[in-house]
């Protein structure tokens, strides 16, 4: 997969996510039952939307876009979350969005390779003496790691996962070397 395929992933993840988002909110706090309708159906379509079909959603989150600006000032008003949070919401859509989109195999090499990573991050977090700075590091290359693994870029991972391995050689017991 491409660098601009998974920039279109993300842009299809986000967009389906904010489509969930204001159809949820226009249905539940229009007060019209023909227009709640309406919204519940969009966020259905949204989500029905081909993978990768983006101009077809775009013009289902420009319509709800439409009908959730008539909401503006109810108290209930959806905001964006904070960076990070929405990053971690985007990422599980985009994930969803990729794994069908992925080859055969990839699924069962993905849960494998995730699972050595958790073991190797749990193994560095796990020693008593260590650092803080080294602690941060860990946390750091393990939240890229996974945002690779999610997103299928297999180097990005590598490099990652090769920066956590070398921090804990770096910190690793004597005994265990």
């Amino acid at each position: 997969m491409t660098a601009v395929d998974r920039d279109l992933v993300w842009r299809f993840a986000e967009l389906r996510w904010r489509c969930g988002t204001s159809a949820g909110f226009v249905a539940a706090c229009t007060g019209d039952a023909r227009r709640a309708r309406t919204a519940a159906e969009l966020g259905t379509r949204a989500y029905a939307v081909a993978p990768l079909d983006l101009r077809a959603l775009e013009a289902i989150a420009e319509e709800l876009a439409v009908m959730e600006r008539e909401l503006d000032d109810h108290p209930l008003k959806p905001v964006d979350p904070a960076p990070d949070e929405l990053d971690r919401i985007i990422r599980e859509h985009a994930r969803d969005v990729l794994r069908p989109l992925l080859p055969d195999g990839h699924q069962q090499h993905w849960e494998y390779t995730r699972s050595s990573l958790d073991y190797h991050f749990r193994l560095l977090c796990g020693l008593p003496d260590l650092d803080p700075a080294a602690h941060r590091d860990a946390h750091y290359l393990y939240g890229r790691a996974t945002m690779a693994l999610d997103l299928g870029h297999s180097a990005a991972f590598g490099r990652a996962y090769a920066q956590l391995r070398a921090l804990w050689e770096a910190n690793r017991p004597e005994d265990d070397a």
